[in-house]
């Protein structure tokens, strides 16, 4: 499991006592730190030796790391520390390792050794869990890919307006909000070709989509509105450390544009439909933005509303996750494969956080 050093070391900077003598973090995850210690004439004692306090402030927040990192918030119980050998080297390392963890209480083993090697002493600390939260929440994912339509906005009123502007200028007729909606999913192509009726004349169908194309572009966020909790769930998964990206069929330029208005600085990467790409549900597009990223797809998950989100998925090879608030009845999902359909936003935040 991934953690990001730099958030739990911008953390522990409250922990004012080690890091304002010197201590620093080398490795964390849930049960296991890593910390160092350089030696200076400020950690000596009056015979040269390095005192036994600066020792245990190692041993303390290695402990304390280890202990907290993906877990609830935990204080230190009971501590006890053995010295056996003097220090010969020049920096000091302490590891922490978790022996037993239980929802209330742990035990760890911290190990204190030098740069030569040498092993200068050993430490047992046992903690409390004393929060219903994590200082250091670990997610289970390192990035969350979401679909756009359907999935973080409602932008189906828009789309609904911006097709049946392009009908109504071509004298063909127009479809409820309802239609629609069940034309979404697979691109702006399609859902022209959905809405003109069978066998339209290639130019005609042109015609309206360049319309469509042209009155969304300046309509696109009329009606568009996030749907309610959406960008707190993308606060919590950046304090978390995982990265969010947008996915959508939607044409780029779109993307680009609705993205910035409604969600300025929580969207890591954003892309809709480029060329040379194939549209999802494709694994194409998806692979590609893993790429971007340097993020493997066991590390990733990608979420959606439609059955379209849910192959895409399945087709990259990697966890996914449907929600039922969007444009596809949870009847039909189920139908498509989905054997978990999420509800509600804190569902939604709780299955990507663990």
């Amino acid at each position: 499991m991934t953690v990001d050093i730099e958030r739990v070391r911008r953390v522990f900077e409250n922990d004012r006592f080690a890091t304002g003598n010197g201590v620093r973090i080398l490795e964390a995850a849930p049960g296991h730190a890593r910390c160092e210690l350089v030696i200076t004439d400020e950690h000596r004692n009056g015979m040269n030796a390095v005192m036994g306090g600066a020792i245990y402030t190692l041993a303390d927040l290695a402990f304390a790391v280890a202990s907290n990192v993906g877990q609830l918030a935990t204080v230190t119980l009971d501590s006890s520390m053995t010295f056996l050998n003097g220090v010969k080297g020049e920096t000091l390392y302490a590891e922490a390792v978790c022996e037993k963890a239980g929802s209330r209480t742990c035990c760890f083993n911290i190990t204190v050794t030098d740069n030569l090697g040498t092993q200068v002493a050993v430490c047992r600390s046992t903690g409390m869990r004393v929060g219903k939260h994590s200082l250091v929440p670990v997610p289970r994912y390192q990035l969350a890919a979401f679909d756009l339509d359907g999935t973080i906005l409602s932008t189906i009123e828009d789309l609904a307006a911006a097709v049946n502007h392009a009908l109504l200028e071509a004298g063909l007729p127009q479809h409820t909000v309802a239609e629609v909606q069940s034309f979404v999913g697979n691109g702006f192509g399609k859902l022209i070709e959905r809405s003109v009726p069978e066998g339209t004349p290639e130019a005609v169908r042109e015609a309206v989509g360049a319309s469509f194309r042209s009155y969304y572009a300046e309509h696109c966020m009329d009606a568009t509105h996030p749907y309610d909790g959406i960008e707190e769930v993308f606060r919590h998964l950046k304090e978390a450390g995982c990265k969010v990206a947008v996915l959508s069929n939607k044409g780029n330029s779109a993307v680009q544009t609705i993205i910035a208005h409604y969600f300025p600085g929580l969207v890591d990467v954003a892309y809709g439909e480029r060329e040379g790409i194939p549209r999802k549900p494709s694994p194409d597009a998806l692979m590609a933005l893993l790429a971007e990223m340097g993020i493997e797809k066991e590390d990733a998950v990608y979420i959606g509303d439609s059955d379209v989100d849910i192959h895409t998925a399945e087709n990259a090879g990697m966890d996914g996750l449907v929600v039922g608030w969007g444009f596809r009845e949870p009847s039909f999902l189920a139908s498509q494969g989905a054997s978990r359909i999420i509800m509600t936003m804190e569902e939604l935040e709780s299955a990507i956080l663990g």
